[in-house]
């Protein structure tokens, strides 16, 4: 028999076994240990993000449990403390709806975008504070001093804001539809492009404000101070009560 002649092929459980091992090629193999690195990978960030969904569920409950606390405290002790706890809730775009906030020391505090519909902000210190785009709609936000603040493009739907303190305040294109703003301090506040449609201004110190280009369609303006400079560039359907020798254009 010549050296290259080959035997026959025998057939069994190991010629079965030789010739899988044949046609497992190294880089199959290195394609299921590919696909075994990818499977345990995706495992591997699924439990990560389960994780981090946990501990921001428990940080959250944390934040909220310490305005709890500084409310407990004797004196209003403790409420200059809630700046850094409510802008942590507004980094986690945590909605905030019905916060109890009275009282709250907040100036400066950025809570830009933040939703704290229903809220109750009675006399807050929120000076200097950028509350734009936020959503304060039905807020109580009575006595409360927000002078200098930033209000633009935010949602003050039907909030009581009484006998606030809003000097120099930009509410540019504000939704201030039917809110209270009786006996307020608007001086030198920028009210331009906003909807004020509704409000309650009885009362209200307009001295060098702006409205150019605001509604004030059905507004009650009884005993307001504003000259008609500042109404000049406005306008108004059916507003109430305009003061004697004011006049205000239509927006129809």
């Amino acid at each position: 028999m010549c050296e290259d002649q080959r035997r026959p092929r025998t057939h069994g459980p190991f010629s079965e076994f030789a010739d899988w091992l044949d046609n497992w090629a190294p880089i199959k193999l290195l394609r299921v240990v590919e696909i075994l690195a990818i499977l345990a990978a995706i495992v591997g960030l699924s439990l990560e993000f389960h994780q981090r969904g946990t501990d921001r569920a428990v940080r959250i409950a944390t934040l909220f449990a310490q305005v709890a606390q500084v409310h407990a405290l004797p004196d209003r002790a403790g409420l200059r403390t809630l700046t850094p706890i409510v802008e942590a809730l507004a980094n986690e775009n945590v909605s905030m709806r019905g916060i109890d906030l009275t009282g709250a020391l907040l100036d400066d505090v950025n809570l830009r975008g933040a939703t704290m519909d229903n809220a109750l902000l009675i006399e807050i210190n929120a000076s200097r504070a950028d509350l734009s785009s936020a959503d304060l709609s039905f807020a109580i936000i009575q006595r409360a001093i927000l002078d200098d603040a930033s209000l633009r493009s935010s949602v003050l739907l039907s909030a009581n804001l009484r006998e606030s303190s809003l000097r120099g305040t930009d509410l540019t294109r504000a939704n201030l539809r039917n809110a209270i703003l009786a006996d307020a301090v608007l001086v030198g506040a920028n009210l331009d492009s906003a909807d004020i449609s509704g409000a309650d201004l009885s009362g209200a110190n307009l001295f060098d404000a702006s409205l150019r280009g605001a509604n004030l369609s059905r507004a009650t303006l009884r005993n307001a101070n504003l000259g008609q400079g500042v109404l000049d560039g406005a306008c108004g359907d059916g507003v109430r009560e305009l003061p004697v020798g004011l006049s205000i254009q239509p927006c129809s």
